[in-house]
């Protein structure tokens, strides 16, 4: 049988394909594969290829966006043109840029193409809450300089690892990294970055973009649907889960549900459909949370970390009292005397008896930061020189 695999196109090399992205060529590996293409698109293997065969040591081939980063560096070594591939996988040739990425710009002559190093990639994260927070997190470590845009009144209940609590008291400490309210201006978003810190401002339409150009603009609320977002709002434009589709209103999803797709870096299509489940823990999912059965101001006496009893009384809205559905630790809870919409989730419980579980980020949350920093490697060095 033959096996047939799609070659992703480097924008600089569809001179060569005739402007096509993704192109279809046979072969049992990436050798073949590389040959193929060569022989159907004349020109182009020498422009990735040496004079003994091997893919040049800048370029990488990887297998399926999953893949990229991961494994072998096949660039470099002649025995990786002898991976196999599967019928219907797609390669990737991606350039690896030494010391530092290159967001390219709408012409190879724009300021944007220049080396950058990753401390000069500005990153705009709209959302403050528990997915965007951890995406925060991992970015900050990999020393991009990271901006979060928050409504004025954030709804979250996982105070320990949502950035959007400094909105309330001007900042806040996750795993040793710190984000810092400011007003929305360029001068003091760059002072906090050069303080070592990420920014956050008030501005839920995230028009602080228009002053602070980001080189990526990651749509992190959590909507379930695109609440306006656009390709053209920044050079990379990355959607966190449903209501995004890559390739027409972003250029890239990251899959966000708790599935073995976790963390997909997806460049084509949609991700997957929202489950309203929340994770399991301890065997237990919807049966550990409680939501506003109704609008209303909701009242606690309690704290995060707290421990509860199934029955236990842990605030009220509107007078109406609310339960704890399970024995355990608060792993989340929602601000006291905050105006709360039908359906907004007010009261989690953990089963498992750990309070320091309330500040740390969960592997779910890391392992979604991880997607969106891949994605923020791959597309650079897509779009990079070759």
């Amino acid at each position: 049988m033959e096996i047939s695999v799609k070659v992703r196109i480097h924008p600089l090399l569809r001179e060569f394909t005739g402007g096509q992205e993704v192109v279809e060529v046979a072969g049992m590996n990436i050798g073949e594969c590389l040959e193929n293409l060569g022989i159907r698109f004349p020109g182009i293997k020498q422009r990735l290829c040496d004079k003994q065969g091997q893919v040049l040591g800048h370029l990488q081939i990887n297998i399926n966006s999953e893949d990229s980063y991961q494994g072998d560096p096949w660039a470099s070594q002649g025995a990786g043109l002898a991976r196999t591939v599967n019928d219907g996988d797609e390669l990737i040739i991606v350039a690896i840029v030494a010391g530092g990425w290159k967001i390219s710009g709408n012409s190879p002559g724009d300021a944007r193409s220049k080396m950058r190093k990753l401390s000069e990639i500005i990153v705009l994260i709209k959302g403050g809450g528990e997915v965007a927070s951890g995406v925060a997190h991992r970015l900050y470590r990999s020393h991009l300089r990271v901006c979060l845009t928050e409504i004025a009144n954030p709804l979250a209940v996982s105070h320990g690892v949502t950035f959007c609590e400094a909105v309330f008291d001007d900042e806040k400490t996750i795993e040793g990294v710190t984000a810092e309210l400011v007003s929305a201006s360029a001068g003091e978003i760059q002072r906090v970055w050069r303080e070592g810190n990420i920014a956050i401002v008030v501005d839920p339409e995230a028009l602080v973009r228009e002053r602070l150009k980001p080189d990526v603009l990651v749509d992190a609320t959590m909507a379930k649907c695109n609440t306006g977002v656009k390709s053209g709002d920044a050079p990379l434009v990355i959607g966190l889960g449903p209501g995004f589709c890559a390739g027409r209103d972003v250029h890239i999803v990251v899959e966000t549900n708790h599935s073995s797709n976790l963390g997909r870096v997806i460049l084509e299509g949609e991700a997957e459909e929202d489950t309203g489940d929340p994770v399991a823990v301890g065997g237990f999912t919807r049966e550990r949370v409680v939501w506003a059965p109704h609008p209303g101001i909701f009242v606690t006496e309690k704290e995060m970390g707290d421990s509860v009893v199934g029955g236990e009384v842990i605030g009220q809205i509107g007078g109406r009292p609310l339960e704890s559905p399970m024995n355990g630790i608060l792993r989340g809870l929602m601000r006291n005397g905050v105006s709360v919409p039908k359906g907004a989730k007010l009261i989690e419980v953990d089963p498992v008896h750990d309070k320091a579980i309330c500040d740390l980020i969960t592997d779910k949350m890391g392992v979604i930061g991880e997607g969106v920093l891949k994605a923020i490697k791959l597309r650079s060095s897509i779009k990079s020189n070759f």
